[in-house]
């Protein structure tokens, strides 16, 4: 299955209209989670597999950097 492309605009807002939601995703994110089952953490072994695959994009108001 193709990742989840999750994109946040990069503007004026409040950090916690932000914050809470990506702390969320990114907390069942199969980076995260599989980067967990590495350590050898018991409560997450297996759980890769079911995780589901995000990709986070910042997107600026320009296309400059």
């Amino acid at each position: 299955m193709a990742p989840i492309n999750f994109g946040v605009l990069m503007i004026e807002y409040q950090m916690i209209d932000a914050a809470g939601p990506l702390d969320i995703l990114s907390s069942c994110s199969k980076l995260l989670i599989s980067s967990y089952e590495k350590l050898g953490l018991p409560e997450f072994i297996g759980l890769a597999d079911k995780a589901i695959d995000i990709t986070f994009h910042h997107i600026g108001e320009t296309l400059g950097i």
